[in-house]
């Protein structure tokens, strides 16, 4: 029974270990094609760190195919050689086949999470300033719109914030008057002082009635108390990264009335959390199903085929989860569904080899 997990698994990490390689270079061959194009004046060291620091993010992407594809020619080589059927004649139950699958696609989801959480945020900034330049991070960090709705139930509108000198631009303030008319404040600029934003050159407009009416003006400098301070900014401006700012940012959340633009960041937290907690679901299915492809299998078209299958599998899967968190952040369906999407796709494709195998007479005990 060892030698045969041990043989089994060596063969799954071999194939598993070539894909990968060529899986990267592959990406990022395609990669530096673009780095060149877009970046003509690099130097040949700086193209080298770029392929450097780019092989955490590619390893990301490549990992749950490598391992999917890895685990279905293994196991389809065994059935064309007919071991499968010798395992089952003598006595071994398909059930050591499904431990050892799975037990290896654990570990490969335990240096997934290690990969994304340790290596690749660092990563990841040095493979963009080598890219678009020092001032990407920042630009990048913080180019998102914050939406805000105070307390009082203004409605703040921000384009970019810097962290570096804790400046807004291109700020809207919705508001109304004592009259019921909307007010809108805009202006290009403004900074954080004395706990309280000054807000330069504000133009002031009041809309009355249905709109025909509009009232300009001009003013030198608004303050407002009501805008969140700087690091709160942070919080909410970081709501596309999710990483340690989740738990904090759902706190802050929980002080911001649910209009429609707080329930969205809160829905997109939702999505997030959940996402992380069912991605090792994902490795377990996807491993499961390259068992059943490879079993599945009659002879060398039929198995050239099931790749070909397999790839079209792992990339409808790929389209049910994006779409399914599309869904989830604009609250279409609830977030927890929304992350189910793609692990109920591969669940259904179990479901039908499992039938087609029962079929065949082939028993999992």
């Amino acid at each position: 029974m060892k030698i045969l997990k041990k043989y089994i698994l060596l063969s799954v990490i071999k194939l598993f270990f070539i894909l990968i390689i060529i899986l990267l270079v592959v990406a990022s061959f395609i990669d530096t094609l673009y780095l060149i194009k877009d970046n003509k004046s690099l130097g040949s060291m700086d193209i080298l760190r770029f392929n450097f620091y780019v092989v955490p993010f590619h390893i990301y992407l490549v990992l749950p195919l490598s391992l999917f594809l890895s685990v279905l020619l293994t196991i389809s080589m065994l059935e064309f050689h007919n071991e499968i059927t010798a395992i089952c004649i003598s006595g071994i139950k398909l059930s050591c086949i499904y431990s050892i699958i799975i037990i290896f696609s654990i570990v490969i989801f335990i240096i997934s999470i290690l990969n994304t959480e340790l290596i690749l945020p660092y990563t990841y900034k040095k493979m963009n300033i080598i890219k678009y330049g020092h001032s990407y991070y920042n630009d990048y960090k913080i180019k998102t719109d914050i939406k805000y709705v105070s307390s009082s139930g203004k409605f703040y509108i921000i384009n970019s914030f810097d962290s570096e000198d804790n400046s807004i631009t291109g700020i809207s303030i919705q508001d109304k008057d004592i009259d019921g008319n909307s007010v809108i404040y805009t202006s290009n600029y403004g900074y954080y002082t004395d706990n309280m934003w000054g807000i330069k050159e504000v133009v002031k407009r009041t809309i009355k009635g249905s709109g025909k009416s509009i009232v300009e003006e001009k003013i030198p400098l608004y303050k407002v108390s009501e805008l969140p301070s700087p690091d709160k900014l942070i919080l909410l401006n970081k709501v596309s990264f999710l990483k340690k700012e989740e738990l904090r940012l759902i706190e802050l959340l929980k002080i911001v009335p649910y209009s429609n633009t707080s329930l969205q960041l809160h829905r997109k937290v939702l999505v997030s959390l959940f996402s992380k907690t069912i991605y090792f679901i994902d490795y377990i299915l996807l491993s499961v199903l390259g068992v059943l492809m490879g079993i599945y299998r009659k002879n060398i078209r039929s198995g050239a085929g099931n790749v070909g299958i397999g790839i079209l599998i792992f990339l409808l899967f790929n389209v049910f989860v994006r779409y399914g968190y599309l869904f989830g952040y604009q609250g279409i369906i609830p977030s927890l569904l929304s992350c189910l999407l793609g692990d109920l796709f591969l669940f259904l494709c179990i479901i039908f080899y499992l039938y087609k195998l029962s079929s065949r007479g082939v028993f999992f005990s």
